[in-house]
C-alpha cells in the first residue's frame, strides 16, 4: 500500500519525537532512580534529593515559560537537539564530584528536559490531522513511561556494572548521539521557523497571562499541574523509598519499571478514547 507524503512525514516526525521524549525522560529521571548509589558513595542524606528535584522543577518551569520564542526563531527540531545536548551536559556535570554541581546539573537537565515537550508538541501539531491529534499525541507521550522504563531497568544495571558516574555518562552520550541523528530532519521539519522572531524577557510574563486569561486554559493548566506533580513525586522518590526500606537498587528499579509498563497501554487507550474512536 502506497503511503502519501503527509502520512509519511507524520510517521517520521512521530518516530523522531517519540525517541526524543524517550531520551529526555531517561536523562531527567536517571539521577533520582540511581540516587541511592550516588548518596551512598558521596555520604549524602536522602533528604537532599528533594533539593535536587525542586531545583530541576523550578528550572523546568522557567525554561517552558521562555522557550516558545526560541522554538519559533530556531525551529522545534533544532530546539529538540539543544534540549538533548543540554541534558547530556547536565548529566556529565553531575559526575565531576562536588555536591554543588548536582544543583547545576538539576538546573541544566531539568530545564532541557522540560523544553523537549513544547518542541515536540509544536512539530506534531503541524503534521497531525485534527481528528487524529489525540491519538498521535498519546503515542508520543508513551515515550515518557518508555524512558522511565529504560531508566528503571538500565540505570541500576549500569550502575552495578560501571558505577553511577559511568551510568550517567553513558546516558549523556546517548543523548548527544541522538541529537546528532536528528540533524538530517531539520530541513523539512524546521521549514516553518521565523528567523526574525524576537526573544524578549517579557515572553515569560506573556505566556502566563495568555493561559490565565482564558478559563478553559486556566482549568486545564491546574489539572496538568496536579497530574504532573503527582507523577514527579512518584518517579523521583519511589526507588529511594524502596531502597530505604531495605530492598536492593536493582530490585527497586525493576518494580519501578513494572509500573511504567502498565502506563504505556493506558496512555494509548486514553488517546484512542479522546480521538472519538
Amino acid at each position: 500500500m502506497r503511503v502519501d507524503r503527509s502520512t509519511k512525514l507524520l510517521l517520521i516526525v512521530l518516530s523522531a519525537m517519540f525517541l526524543q521524549q524517550t531520551f529526555a525522560t531517561l536523562g531527567r529521571s536517571l539521577p533520582p532512580i540511581i540516587a541511592p548509589a550516588i548518596m551512598s558513595d558521596l555520604a549524602i542524606d536522602p533528604a537532599w534529593l528533594g533539593i535536587y528535584v525542586a531545583a530541576a522543577a523550578l528550572s523546568a518551569l522557567l525554561f517552558q515559560l521562555g522557550c516558545g520564542s526560541f522554538i519559533l526563531r530556531y525551529g522545534a527540531m533544532r530546539m529538540s537537539q539543544v534540549a538533548l545536548v543540554l541534558l547530556g551536559l547536565g548529566m556529565a556535570v553531575a559526575t565531576v564530584g562536588p555536591v554543588v554541581l548536582f544543583l547545576v546539573s538539576a538546573v541544566i537537565g531539568g530545564g532541557a528536559a522540560a523544553m523537549s515537550t513544547p518542541a515536540s508538541s509544536h512539530l506534531l501539531g503541524r503534521y497531525s490531522p485534527p481528528r487524529q491529534a489525540p491519538r498521535v499525541f498519546s503515542i508520543k507521550q508513551t515515550a515518557v513511561p518508555a524512558g522511565l522504563l529504560l531508566a528503571g531497568i538500565l540505570g541500576p544495571w549500569l550502575t552495578g556494572l560501571t558505577g553511577w558516574r559511568g551510568a550517567l555518562l553513558i546516558a549523556a552520550l546517548s543523548c548527544l548521539v541522538f541529537a546528532a541523528m536528528l540533524e538530517p530532519l531539520r530541513k523539512e521539519f524546521d521549514s516553518d521557523r521565523v528567523p526574525t522572531q524576537a526573544v524578549r524577557l517579557s515572553d515569560f510574563h506573556t505566556t502566563i497571562l495568555s493561559v490565565m486569561a482564558r478559563a478553559d486554559l486556566r482549568r486545564l493548566s491546574f489539572a496538568c499541574f496536579a497530574f504532573n506533580g503527582l507523577q514527579t513525586v512518584f518517579t523521583s522518590y519511589f526507588v529511594v523509598a524502596l531502597v530505604e526500606l531495605g530492598h536492593g537498587l536493582v530490585a527497586a528499579g525493576f518494580v519501578f519499571s513494572v509500573a511504567m509498563v502498565i502506563a504505556v497501554p493506558g496512555r494509548i487507550f486514553w488517546g484512542w478514547l479522546g480521538s472519538g474512536r
